[in-house]
């Protein structure tokens, strides 16, 4: 029954379909479908079966020991499927399939995922070309990708003015099919229904307005051509990243030490005029190794005259 399923689910095995099931993707196919595969298929690991009988004995074993499912099609929508109670066999009901075949390509695309995560991961340490050659690609994707969505918008408002509605890649945006399916069909064409009359003339009124601006004011159409071009100039060249966080970046395992030139300096320039070494160097001592502090002790208190005597001895020496 295995070496079955896997006939059943290779490239020349049954035909499938797309749908859902409970907020999954999954494919099943019609049971009709799968007892003439098994009589007529001319797949060579196809069992030899010449009896409807036979096909339909081996299509039950395949439904008992679950390698699919029996299914119903929801009535408000064809592709939305839910699993039934009663998992008989029927040439005339749908079938989920639950067994995904070999696992050599799973596990395959598995490992890639990994190789790819861990590539992304590693992305500050890629070389540059890499990352210039991901940032052409990423921003010519999006380019057309805009440029289909806006294309796609205009025409579809153009022919609704003539009560037309002309989908471009209808199913573009539909998050429930596969990428392949996005694209097909390439284009649908359905008459509108009466009562948008009103709304239509409106758009038609806009379009002129804009049509006129645009042959009345051509110098400030213009200058939004430039502008647009400018800006997908500055995107291609990476201008619109910051460059200070790049840098920021770029020195995250720098630290900078500040000598004593850099202090003096830097006290200078807060206090407004020059300033002693010996001053900055003797303010630095007493605020880090012999500033008191709070909550000291009554014997401390005591011996204060004396540890004042060894600090000015110290700075003495210093």
């Amino acid at each position: 029954m295995k070496k079955v399923a896997d006939a059943l689910r290779g490239t020349n095995g049954v035909k499938i379909r797309q749908g859902v099931e409970l907020g999954k993707r999954i494919e099943y196919f019609k049971g009709e479908k799968l007892i003439a595969w098994l009589l007529e298929s001319e797949n060579p690991k196809r069992p030899d079966i010449d009896d409807r009988k036979e096909a339909t004995r081996l299509a039950r074993l395949l439904l008992r020991n679950q390698f699919f499912h029996r299914s119903e099609k929801s009535e408000d929508n064809k592709k939305m499927l839910r699993p039934t109670k009663a998992q008989e066999w029927d040439d005339k009901g749908y079938y989920t399939w639950m067994y995904e075949g070999s696992k050599t390509f799973s596990h395959f695309m598995t490992g890639a995922l990994i190789v790819t995560f861990l590539a992304c991961t590693c992305f500050p340490i890629w070389p540059k070309w890499m990352k210039v050659a991901i940032w052409y690609c990423s921003v010519t994707l999006l380019i057309i990708f805009f440029i289909i969505s806006v294309i796609r918008m205009i025409v579809f408002l153009i022919f609704w003015i003539f009560g037309v509605e002309f989908w471009i890649l209808p199913r573009l945006y539909d998050e429930s099919i596969t990428f392949a399916q996005s694209f097909v069909p390439l284009y649908t064409y359905e008459k509108l229904e009466e009562g948008q009359e009103l709304y239509r003339l409106g758009l038609l009124a806009m379009t002129a307005f804009f049509v006129y601006w645009v042959a009345s004011q051509p110098s400030e159409f213009d200058e939004f051509l430039l502008a647009s071009r400018k800006f997908t100039d500055d995107l291609y060249s990476g201008n619109l990243l910051p460059e200070r966080a790049q840098a920021e970046k770029d020195d995250i395992d720098k630290v900078v030490i500040p000598d004593l030139d850099d202090l003096l300096k830097e006290q200078d320039d807060g206090e407004g005029g020059p300033v002693d070494e010996e001053d900055v160097v003797s303010k630095f001592m007493d605020e880090k190794f012999f500033s008191g502090e709070d909550g000291e002790d009554e014997d401390e208190d005591d011996n204060g005259e004396d540890e004042d005597k060894a600090d000015d001895e110290e700075k003495k020496e210093l």
